[in-house]
């Protein structure tokens, strides 16, 4: 490997420790946009509807897509807010075993 592919390597190793992954009931998804609503700022919220869909779609409200979400009518959400001077992306995916929630803080990947 060469130096910058190293260098490269690094920043993505970084990266993945500001990864966060967990699966929730239901109490804790309905606490996450409790907290959402009152501590952070929201920036887009993005459903997703099959398993190979990307978030897409046009601008959702946090409550819009709380409903979407919890009725079951998208397979996911993202969210992507500001919290403490940080961006941070949340996925929400309904899969067999729950609710699984991928939190990845955003940086600059140069």
């Amino acid at each position: 490997m060469g130096e910058g592919n190293e260098e490269k390597q690094e920043k993505v190793d970084e990266r993945l420790r500001d990864f966060h992954e967990a699966f929730v009931d239901p109490a804790t998804v309905e606490q996450l946009f409790v907290d959402l609503e009152g501590a952070a700022e929201v920036l887009a919220v993005m459903a997703k509807g099959g398993a190979t869909d990307r978030a897409h779609g046009g601008a959702l409200s946090l409550e819009e897509g709380r409903q979407l979400f919890v009725s079951k009518k998208v397979k996911g959400l993202q969210i992507r807010y500001r919290y403490e001077d940080s961006e941070w992306w949340d996925t929400l995916m309904h899969t067999p075993g729950g609710v699984r929630i991928v939190r990845i803080e955003q940086e600059d990947w140069e």
